[in-house]
């Protein structure tokens, strides 16, 4: 198994769907720490998605939704602004180095 940001994520989402206490904000924690990445455990990231570069950077509001087998790169921002509504990124999508989706 790969060890990334998204695998702490999906860690953390398993602990808050069978309500086990603490443990989600410690994987939260974790990723900022680890890989200096934003990544709620309360937006949607569907099966099979990875992050390339483990993660690094990347940054991801709480309402966005990612669909299944995406690639997300390094120093990637999905969501922000104030304006409401968040992004939604379909299936099979390869978001570059760098990338603002906002």
């Amino acid at each position: 198994m790969y060890f990334n940001a998204l695998t702490l994520y999906r860690v953390g989402r398993f602990f808050k769907k069978y309500k086990i206490p603490l443990l989600p904000r410690l994987c939260e924690g974790l990723t900022f720490l680890l890989f200096n990445s934003c990544i709620p455990l309360s937006c949607e990231i569907g099966q099979g998605s990875i992050c390339g570069h483990r993660g690094v950077g990347v940054v991801i509001t709480k309402r966005a939704r990612i669909g299944r087998n995406c690639l997300i790169r390094a120093h990637v921002v999905i969501g922000g602004g104030s304006k409401p509504g968040a992004p939604v990124i379909g299936d099979n999508v390869e978001i570059g180095v760098g990338a603002k989706i906002l």
